[in-house]
């Protein structure tokens, strides 16, 4: 199969699942993952894909946000180290609210050794990394989105509005010099902003790459949360 060919179908595959991982696509088109890689850079060049860690997104889908499967190794390290400072925030015997996401999921693996811990989250992502993990978990329940594996909805915040938590956990992908938190998923900055209000105290997790960025939807300000945790000091406190 010629370059030009192959990328026909490669858009063609894109076009009926929006996103694909280099290893999926590689394997569909029978070649190997560098010849994908080369045709996905002539493809972003011509304004039809937006490539990401690990595969790519079709360009008219790109406002709708990247899946969790590829967005899930950018910035792993960063990531990691968030999660953990995150877990070392949660004392024994808290009630924790965990939104899904790419950083927060990570959280699980560092509740190990946790005594009396509780975790409500809508994400079936989190809910499988903690298994093994000795913590009473609670799922919220609703709209499920297999892209995304977490639970949406006017259900999913129904759940949340019954129940009272000492920390809520949430990360963004994109924090504005001037303190705004802001998503790409209006569906997702609901139930965010439920679990904000039902927590004695809110944590933020970004990556300092979503530093100086804005998306379509507001999660909240700086000063509705009580800490941001990031690799890098924050725009605001540089000028403090």
């Amino acid at each position: 199969m010629i370059g030009y060919d192959r990328q026909q179908e490669i858009l063609a595959l894109l076009q009926k699942k929006q996103s694909a991982t280099v290893k999926e696509l590689a394997k569909a088109v029978f070649v190997s993952e560098a010849s994908v890689r080369r045709d996905l850079e002539k493809m972003e060049r011509a304004g039809l894909v937006q490539r990401v860690y690990g595969g790519v997104v079709l360009a008219e889908c790109k406002n709708k946000g990247v899946p969790l499967a590829l967005r899930d190794n950018d910035n792993h390290t960063i990531k990691e180290r968030l999660a953990q400072k995150a877990a070392q925030m949660i004392p024994d015997g808290a009630t924790v609210l965990i939104a899904s996401g790419s950083a927060t999921r990570r959280i699980a693996k560092y509740l190990r050794g946790k005594k009396g811990v509780c975790i409500i989250t809508n994400s079936l992502a989190m809910l499988e990394e903690l298994e093994g993990v000795d913590v009473q978990a609670y799922c919220t329940g609703g709209l499920f989105r297999p892209q995304e594996k977490d639970f949406l909805g006017p259900a999913t915040e129904r759940f949340l509005r019954s129940v009272s938590a000492d920390l809520a956990f949430f990360s963004v992908g994109a924090v504005s010099r001037e303190g705004e938190l802001s998503s790409i998923r209006e569906e997702w900055v609901s139930v965010a902003s439920t679990m904000i209000q039902r927590a004695k105290r809110s944590v933020c997790l970004c990556v300092s790459s979503n530093i100086g960025k804005k998306m379509p939807f507001m999660v909240c300000t700086k000063d509705d949360v009580d800490e941001i945790l990031c690799d890098m000091p924050l725009p605001w406190e540089k000028q403090e």
